[in-house]
């Protein structure tokens, strides 16, 4: 890193020196110098990201408990939101195949065909909204995991 900006004690100096009101009152920036060149940087100690962690886990854990509620409702909100018009469609899916069906086929095999049809749906649809929780107990679990191993630390 070059260094070819002037020293900010230079700087104030050739302030200083064009400025009315400090040359009536000159800064004491020898002195300054002196004591700041002999002071010794401070170190932060090597717990303190730990300490600060400890202290801001709480507020970490309200606000990912916060994010994981609106996470949650927007995704069931929109995992729900299309099932009226899946189940309409399929009713007249359903019924479209019936009418067209019944024309050639026995009315007994067409009905079998409508109501295996009907049920595999209603299960395919059972199976994915009872999986919900599972999938939403995984995310939990997965944004928790962090928080509570130190992985921040």
């Amino acid at each position: 890193m070059s260094n070819d900006r002037p020293s900010v004690p230079a700087l104030l100096r050739a302030h200083a020196e064009q400025c009315d009101d400090c040359a009536t009152q000159p800064l004491p920036l020898d002195g300054l110098a002196r004591v700041l060149g002999t002071e010794q940087p401070i170190a932060a100690p090597p717990a303190l990201s730990l300490r600060v962690l400890a202290a801001a886990r709480p507020l970490l854990a309200v606000n990912a408990a916060n994010a994981y509620r609106r996470r949650l409702i927007a995704g069931v909100a929109l995992s729900i939101a299309p099932l009226p018009l899946l189940v309409f469609f399929n009713l007249y899916l359903l019924r479209a195949a019936y009418e067209l069906l019944i024309e050639w086929l026995p009315v007994a095999f067409v009905a079998w065909v409508v109501i295996g049809y009907a049920a595999a749906l209603l299960l395919i649809c059972a199976l994915v909204y009872a999986s919900l929780p599972l999938l939403i107990a995984r995310a939990r679990a997965r944004a928790v995991a962090p928080l509570e191993s130190g992985a921040y630390a």
